[in-house]
């Protein structure tokens, strides 16, 4: 069978050709993203369209849903290296966002508020736990998180070796208290 060709289209919005494997004439997808999105405070450029379940824009070309900021930082920008994901710039520096499916900076298509990163870079930068407990020095009870006193586990877990051995030497004497207590 030989290849599929798809209509060329002008935009009418820039004058630009492409390609649309549906009957769809009118905008690029490039005008399509910047139609939907309107410029706010700190050089965000906020999507005001249809949002996933997570609070990410979210936009349909050729019966294919599309991340807005992903689209957008792929066509102004460059592709996405291969592993890596997009953090939103503009989050990391708002301190007062809280984060989450409600955060406002998830609906921002600015693609130079994009940096493309690992996934953990991209969640340490955020305001998770797991971000929350990266950044900490020292165990609940005040011993140093170093590399002598500190075990990780599978689960990159950290467990402080000296609250260990403080549990193992107290363990068994408070055992035989309750015990005791319980037959007394």
């Amino acid at each position: 069978m030989g290849e599929t060709t798809h209509p060329t289209w002008t935009c009418e919005r820039c004058g630009s050709a492409f390609a649309w494997n549906r009957r769809r004439r009118g905008m690029c997808p490039r005008c399509r993203i910047f139609t939907n999105a309107v410029a706010a405070e700190a050089g965000c450029i906020m999507w005001t369209a249809s949002t996933n379940k997570d609070g990410y824009g979210k936009l349909n070309i050729s019966q294919t849903t599309h991340a807005a900021h992903r689209l957008a930082y792929e066509l102004m920008v460059g592709p996405i290296p291969l592993g890596l994901h997009l953090d939103h710039l503009c989050h990391t520096r708002d301190a007062s966002c809280p984060g989450g499916a409600t955060c406002q900076h998830r609906r921002c298509v600015n693609p130079y508020h994009l940096e493309p990163v690992t996934d953990r870079t991209n969640i340490l930068r955020g305001r998770s736990r797991a971000a929350t407990n990266a950044v900490k020095t020292h165990c609940p009870r005040g011993h140093l998180y170093d590399e002598s006193n500190t075990r990780v586990d599978k689960n990159g877990k950290r467990h402080c070796r000296a609250c260990r051995a403080y549990y193992e030497l107290q363990a068994p004497t408070q055992r035989r208290a309750r015990r005791e207590a319980r037959r007394g």
